[in-house]
């Protein structure tokens, strides 16, 4: 009796089943950050923080004149009403504001398709496709690449595509 052992056997029922691959999900694939040089480097910040715990001496400040003061302090509420501060319109934005606010959106994002009026009186539709030191390359809606100066550019509009 010890020779008999069950093993197991084939499905009576076959049911047909792909072998599908469980998807890879990434949660972040892209991420863009502002295109500003760093202020400070932390070995520059490391030697403020050496020089201020050394004794120095105390300097007498002029006091400002009260109104400036309360100007000061009401621009400080307008900008952090619940700790967060008011953001400027698109409209209220100059040229290069506005350009490097287009060309901040992540390859996932759909594209602002705009209106670019020059000062030769050429208008262009079409996104942001990169913005340079001086210059953005516009991407048409035909899929056409053009190279402007940033200089060019007088009027920027959004529009619906």
């Amino acid at each position: 009796m010890s020779g008999h052992k069950k093993k197991a056997g084939e499905p009576l029922l076959y049911i047909n089943q792909p072998n599908i691959k469980k998807p890879v999900i990434d949660m972040q694939s892209t991420y863009q950050s502002p295109q500003q040089p760093m202020k400070e480097t932390k070995h520059e910040v490391d030697e403020k923080l050496d020089k201020t715990k050394q004794p120095q001496e105390q300097v007498k400040m002029k006091p400002e004149p009260l109104q400036e003061q309360i100007k000061e302090k009401a621009e400080e509420k307008e900008q952090s009403i619940f700790g967060m501060r008011r953001v400027k319109g698109f409209r209220e934005m100059n040229i290069p504001e506005k350009l490097q606010y287009l060309s901040r959106f992540s390859s996932d994002q759909p594209l602002y398709y705009c209106d670019f009026l020059m000062h030769s009186e050429e208008i262009y539709r079409g996104a942001v496709y990169q913005l340079e030191n001086d210059e953005v390359i516009i991407q048409t809606m035909n899929n056409e690449k053009i190279k402007k100066k940033v200089a060019d550019i007088r009027f920027i509009r959004i529009v619906q595509k």
